[in-house]
């Protein structure tokens, strides 16, 4: 029962651990937090909707798990299942989408070279982290908890 309580309450620390970012806009005309995104889509966009992010942390735009995981995000609809891809490389400026600083990239990445996606709310707060790509299965099914209008089976860009 104790080890039972004991995880239980490791699960929700862990859960609730906050990833504090800045990121932009394609050009850097709008600047946005983490930790703060519903208010910032509010003020830019008078959006209310529940949304979430996928942060996808890459040691450069040319990592072979970082294009498996890009590939994936582009068979999905982000604006009907509710998310914002952002796309923190080390090594090079993403210039285009919603990404970080090449500078916070690395900050967020604290000295390790590797891939991650990171699955955050819209305080910041993780929902799902790997170091291997979520497939659209996974992706979803943060986004029906996020918002359970969200759909529940695939849906391709348009």
């Amino acid at each position: 029962m104790m080890a039972e309580a004991f995880i239980l309450c490791l699960a929700t620390a862990t859960s609730m651990k906050l990833v504090d970012f800045e990121f932009f806009c394609s050009g850097r005309h709008h600047t946005y937090r983490s930790t703060q995104l519903a208010a910032d889509l509010r003020r830019d966009y008078d959006l209310t909707t529940p949304v979430f992010l996928v942060l996808i942390e890459t040691p450069s735009l040319d990592d072979p798990t970082f294009r498996k995981q890009a590939k994936i995000l582009g068979q999905l609809d982000a604006e009907t299942l509710g998310f914002l891809e952002v796309v923190a490389s080390q090594r090079e400026d993403a210039g285009a989408g919603y990404h970080t600083s090449i500078e916070t990239a690395k900050r967020l990445a604290a000295g390790q070279s590797r891939f991650r996606v990171s699955l955050l709310d819209e305080r910041g707060r993780i929902l799902r982290r790997s170091t291997a790509p979520i497939s659209g299965r996974g992706i979803r099914a943060v986004a029906r908890k996020v918002n359970p209008r969200a759909p529940n089976k695939p849906m391709k860009r348009s």
